[in-house]
């Protein structure tokens, strides 16, 4: 069963036990074999935990001067591909002769080319802002964090290692996630000291106000697996044609409506750019005020959006959650930026990662 009732864009979690204090979305990469070695020692663990083989450092792939291991990929290609699958492997068994799915395989390729790409951008920034990836500061960061994790979340370095597998990860790769969520909080804080990104509340309150988000409600036909699209399809027309007649948009919500968010939160979305799903967040921008889109088809299946007025007094009872969500925004920003500028250059191993190859890889 496909997991994707949310119109929020896709995150990897690392996994439900860890509970780190990190901005949201993708994670990590090697800058080099040398430097993740690296993050498997320095502690008293060292010499009890596997270190990384040399399967695991095949590199895939470069993106600028980084060298992507296999270890690295897996992670985010199981992690990825469970976000479709839920972790059923059979959910892919037509590949061959079902191209949604096959687009669908093509889209966690892509995803996570973009995700380390990002991850990549973001060591390269922390140089330019004196923050060194592989500096005394945030390895020892890194050691203490793990650390911690072995002796009081999880109880020892059996559990711990027991842990971080079910997620898809050896030491190497948890503690590499450790290191870019360690860079990505001080570049985060480092960018809005030196004003790369403006943080007086002025200038947030007026980017809100003036187009910078979005208040949307919608009305969404979920494409289940095992159910006929052209059935869904026939009902978001017959929902939009309502609409169009002058229905109330909450009537026609609450009719037709699969969205549960609408259902707790019936006063609809406020977002920013690069916090909903691309088709989703792009048809609402487009929109004026009042104005009702046609249907916008998703991975989900089929949305009909009504942009809505800003409120200003919303914004200032909540401005906090307003200001932190544009930081962030701007933050991302920054840092896709940057790594569009990186190039990527696939290796030969890459090909060879298929799919039977990277699901019935036993590490």
């Amino acid at each position: 069963m496909k997991i994707k009732h949310s119109i929020f864009r896709r995150r990897i979690k690392i996994t439900a036990f860890i509970k780190v204090a990190c901005i949201t979305f993708a994670f990590s990469l090697l800058i080099s074999i040398m430097s993740l070695m690296l993050y498997s020692c320095g502690d008293k663990y060292e010499k009890v935990i596997p270190k990384s083989t040399s399967d695991d450092l095949r590199v895939v792939m470069t993106i600028g001067d980084y060298e992507v291991p296999f270890e690295l990929y897996y992670y985010y290609f199981m992690n990825y591909k469970n976000q479709y699958d839920g972790g059923d492997n059979s959910y892919w068994d037509d590949i061959e002769s079902n191209a949604t799915k096959a687009a669908e395989l093509e889209e966690i390729r892509a995803s996570i080319i973009e995700s380390i790409a990002d991850c990549a951008a973001t060591f390269d920034l922390c140089l330019k802002y004196d923050i060194d990836p592989d500096g005394k500061s945030v390895i020892n960061a890194v050691n203490d964090t793990v650390i911690d994790y072995i002796e009081n979340q999880f109880g020892g370095v059996d559990e711990y290692l027991q842990n971080i597998e079910s997620a898809y990860m050896n030491d190497s790769v948890f503690r590499y996630t450790m290191k870019y969520f360690e860079c990505q909080t001080r570049l985060y804080h480092a960018m809005i000291e030196n004003g790369t990104i403006p943080s007086d509340d002025e200038t947030v309150f007026n980017y809100i106000i003036n187009g910078g988000f979005c208040h949307a409600k919608q009305i969404l036909i979920l494409n289940d697996e095992g159910e006929n699209p052209a059935d869904n399809y026939a009902k978001a027309k017959e929902a939009l044609n309502s609409a169009s007649t002058g229905v109330d948009f909450d009537t026609l919500v609450a009719k037709y409506g699969e969205d549960m968010n609408m259902v707790s939160n019936p006063d609809g979305y406020y977002f920013t750019h690069g916090e909903l799903i691309e088709e989703f967040e792009n048809a609402a921008f487009a929109l004026g005020v009042g104005e009702i889109s046609g249907i916008v088809e998703s991975h989900l299946g089929y949305h009909i959006i009504k942009r809505c007025e800003i409120d200003p007094d919303y914004v200032v009872n909540n401005f906090d959650d307003f200001k932190e969500s544009y930081l962030v925004s701007k933050f991302k920003e920054e840092v896709s930026s940057h790594a569009k500028e990186l190039p990527v250059t696939k290796k030969p191993l890459y090909d060879e990662l298929t799919f039977d190859y990277l699901t019935s890889y036993k590490k």
